[in-house]
């Protein structure tokens, strides 16, 4: 009502300048009906204004956490084995994108991280969508420290998990067990089937039929989850493969720019499919190693369980605008005014859906503008 009230009352006395580049500027000799088209008129535009501002500024969120994941990434120690080096930057980034629901970040070597138990808690009540019983907020004494792992290690097993890890090995920081335990963790609650636990081991099959003995993926063949990956075509052919506008194969993939075709794919995954950035160029390109098996293996069941959502959220978007188009489309003017009238309390939106319909009541009510909407198309 205030935002109808200021259109009633006109422009301000600023200027004349100003007055003439009001888009929205109601007079005296408009009938009432141009009133009404200009007030909705001025609603929808500070209603795709104010979201417009809200996507500019979660856009700039986004940019910022990624270069903040990239700098305060866990530690990893340069002498240690190509394959602990890999695993450990690759578990400690799926960690983190879990953790980050809660605001926590691991910045120190993964396999202390849960030598307390602070951070393997909300890990567990994260992925197991349940709660763990209360814990020592600032264990002092090993004890304290067991006592919260095997809170944690007591939730997950409530939830299915099998895997056989002892709560001190995770205290004392056992390198091997630790990584071992995480992968664990991904593959039972995030990679496979909760039902079967069996869907990860299909993996490598999966890559294979989306891109070998495919013409234009020439040079490209996956035999398995480690020197198949190496030169970064295989990653980028499988974008390629889910949907070409993930990643346009031909001219971000190259047969002899290795680093570039990692870069391109890793990019593409986490720009469209918000796959966290779990492998590094340069270790996977290492001329004296190959990629470590685990940490693509984590990587690709992320790109498919990705791809698998998006495509349901489209399919079930699809449907649903379809369903609301033929509600509306069977409702007379008439009605679809009444429908308008009642949603003016949640400006313009609907309460089903949080759609802006502001547009499409709008022109219903005058066809000749009709050419410049598609309306519900985008719902």
């Amino acid at each position: 009502m205030t935002k109808m009230a200021a259109a009633d009352a006109g422009p301000s006395a600023d200027g004349d300048e100003e007055e003439d580049d009001d888009p929205f500027k109601i007079t005296d000799d408009m009938t009432e009906e141009e009133k009404m088209n200009i007030r909705y008129a001025r609603i929808a535009a500070e209603q795709k204004a104010a979201r417009e501002a809200e996507m500019r500024a979660m856009v700039s969120a986004a940019k910022k956490n990624v270069v903040e994941e990239a700098s305060t990434v866990a530690q990893v120690d340069a002498n240690e084995p190509m394959w602990v080096k890999q695993q450990k930057y690759a578990f400690a980034g799926w960690v983190n994108s879990i953790l980050a629901e809660v605001g926590l970040h691991v910045q120190r070597d993964i396999s202390k991280a849960f030598d307390d138990g602070l951070f393997l808690i909300p890990l567990a009540e994260l992925l197991t969508e349940d709660y763990c019983a209360p814990h020592v907020k600032r264990p002092k004494f090993r004890i304290q420290k067991i006592q919260n792992v095997d809170l944690a290690m007591q939730l997950f097993r409530k939830h299915g998990f099998r895997g056989s890890y002892s709560n001190e090995n995770l205290v004392d920081g056992n390198r091997e067990l630790v990584l071992g335990f995480i992968f664990t963790l991904f593959v039972e609650f995030v990679g496979g089937d909760k039902s079967s636990r069996s869907k990860s081991d299909d993996i490598l099959k999966w890559v294979q039929d989306h891109v070998n003995d495919k013409p234009q993926y020439d040079g490209v063949h996956v035999g398995d989850l480690s020197g198949s990956f190496k030169d970064g075509r295989a990653f980028g052919a499988l974008l390629n493969a889910l949907d070409n506008e993930y990643l346009d194969y031909g001219s971000a993939i190259s047969a002899d720019g290795h680093v570039a075709n990692h870069e391109a794919a890793y990019d593409a995954a986490h720009n469209v499919l918000g796959v966290p950035k779990l492998l590094q160029a340069a270790d996977m390109t290492a001329p004296d190693s190959d990629p470590d098996d685990k940490a693509v293996k984590m990587y690709l069941m992320l790109i498919r369980a990705a791809h698998a959502k998006r495509v349901a959220d489209a399919t079930a978007r699809d449907s649903f605008a379809a369903s609301l188009r033929d509600r509306l489309e069977a409702m007379d003017t008439g009605d679809l005014w009444r429908l308008y009238d009642g949603l003016c309390n949640h400006d313009g939106d609907c309460p089903e859906c949080q759609c802006d319909l502001t547009p499409y009541f709008v022109f219903t009510r005058y066809p000749s503008k009709a050419s410049t909407i598609k309306p519900l198309v985008e719902l």
